[in-house]
């Protein structure tokens, strides 16, 4: 035990090394600082992703002045505002089956630890940009088939973020919230609730950025607004997350580790809620908590070169959703939806809790 506690204290120490190395600090805007009257220098001063063209996208400008209206208050990130979490870990989704294209195929598919949608860049598009909006769940552990607690550690994240669907992906930029609730002894602990962000990388398992809730608190119910852009390079991403509750956003500029030569691909883009994975082996997933329904509004993106004739740009219109699956041991053995996607319109989705049982 001492040696994995050790080993997690040398990962942890890596981890902060290395977002040291890629997290590009920028001041802390005076006080009475409002981005919508900003010019487009002074947003790229403080980190604050630059605003959208209404004529490309009036849904991603809406997103974008609500996350960033007073009295909302931009709060500059340091190294020193983080925590590095090693007891979980997210990642590309596992094990998807994968969808069937065709005029009559399903746009359904499956994964052990992702539930939500996405949408390919078609026609050599990229994506450059991801936005959306969420109310940050409640996290309640699920009764088993006695109608008793289990003892365990639930935990459930919701993020968006660009490309890492695909097992060729090489990378992921996301941001989001998690919720994790620990049942012990048959009694239920608070919620705890937590905002990060990370550009996770294959064949690097690094934790997630997790912001000090002392700096930059969040409670189940908060309105979460997040907004994802790729510099021109590709090489590094602004990531803005906004409590709209709490009236405070977060403006992160990030850098891809360029040694690696990994840049955004835009291949893809996504609204999903997660099942987290241990860091310490065998890795296995967490338990998903019943979370309800999380539903993500303002759901958009914008591509390089879109043609100006479409007609919804960056909408659902064409997502591909997953469930997310959990084997249940038998008699008899079976594979049952835990968590279940479904649009709600153009820039709507929700997901919503299923029992096993």
């Amino acid at each position: 035990m001492a040696e994995g506690f050790s080993c997690l204290s040398t990962l942890e120490a890596k981890a902060r090394e290395e977002t040291g190395k890629r997290l590009v600090e920028v001041p802390q805007p005076f006080l009475d600082f409002n981005p919508l009257t900003a010019s487009d220098e002074t947003l790229a001063r403080y980190g604050i992703v630059p605003r959208p063209h209404e004529a490309d996208n009036p849904v991603l400008l809406s997103l974008w002045q609500r996350a960033l209206s007073p009295p909302v208050r931009i709060k500059a990130v340091h190294l020193k505002d983080l925590i590095f979490d090693t007891s979980y870990r997210l990642a590309r989704p596992d094990a998807v089956t994968q969808l069937q294209m065709g005029a009559a195929a399903s746009r359904y598919g499956a994964s052990n630890n992702w539930s939500g949608a996405f949408i390919v860049a078609e026609r050599a598009r990229r994506f450059t940009w991801v936005g959306g909006q969420w109310k940050v769940p409640t996290p309640i552990p699920p009764l088993n088939k006695a109608g008793e607690l289990d003892d365990g550690d639930y935990r459930v994240a919701t993020w968006i973020g660009l490309d890492g669907n695909y097992r060729r992906s090489e990378s992921l930029p996301q941001a989001g919230t998690t919720q994790t609730i620990v049942v012990t002894g048959g009694v239920a602990a608070a919620p705890i609730y937590s905002v990060w962000f990370q550009w996770w990388t294959r064949n690097q398992a690094y934790p997630v950025k997790t912001f000090d809730p002392a700096l930059f608190p969040v409670e189940a119910g908060d309105e979460m607004d997040c907004l994802l852009a790729v510099d021109a390079g590709s090489a590094t991403v602004n990531i803005t997350i906004t409590n709209h509750t709490q009236a405070w956003a977060a403006p992160i500029k990030y850098a891809a580790p360029n040694d690696a030569g990994l840049i955004a691909v835009g291949s893809t883009a996504e609204w999903v809620v997660e099942r987290p994975q241990s860091f310490i082996p065998p890795c296995d997933f967490y338990q998903l908590p019943d979370y309800g329904h999380v539903c993500f509004t303002h759901c958009t993106t914008a591509a390089a070169h879109d043609p100006p004739s479409d007609k919804n740009p960056g909408s659902l219109l064409d997502a591909r959703r997953i469930r997310m699956r959990l084997d249940v041991a038998g008699p008899p053995h079976r594979s049952a939806i835990i968590s279940h996607p479904e649009k709600l319109g153009l820039h709507s989705l929700r997901t919503s809790y299923r029992s096993p049982f």
